[in-house]
């Protein structure tokens, strides 16, 4: 495994924010079609039916975050493990790693430890 193999992880985990964030909107929204014509007699019940929706992205959305943790936690070395931690879990700039683990680290000395590292 590699940086890059938990980078395409943390974007799928966006991503998959963003799919259960509109079914919730979707689950909530109470606008209707202004169209004039008249529509069926049938009582509709949208989050009723958006809950299932709902629960299986959200499923999904938690894999995606144990698949992360576990890739994190399997780096057998402590200092990129804290790296790739501060980098796709608190999103946090390379730069700023930098500074906080101190030296003579930049951000791109940070970055290309992280990268270059394959376990």
């Amino acid at each position: 495994m590699n940086y890059y193999e938990l980078k395409a992880i943390k974007k799928h985990i966006d991503t998959q924010k963003l799919v259960v964030a509109a079914a919730r909107d979707k689950a909530v929204s109470i606008s209707t079609a202004a169209d004039g014509l008249p529509h069926g007699s049938g009582v509709s019940d949208r989050v009723g039916m958006s809950v299932g929706q709902i629960i299986s992205e959200e499923e999904k959305l938690n894999a995606l975050y144990d698949q992360l943790t576990e890739g994190i936690k399997s780096v057998p070395d402590e200092y990129i493990k804290t790296l790739i931690h501060c980098k796709l879990v608190k999103c946090w700039s390379w730069t700023r790693i930098a500074q906080e683990i101190g030296g003579s680290n930049t951000g791109n000395t940070v970055r290309m430890q992280c990268v270059r590292y394959r376990w």
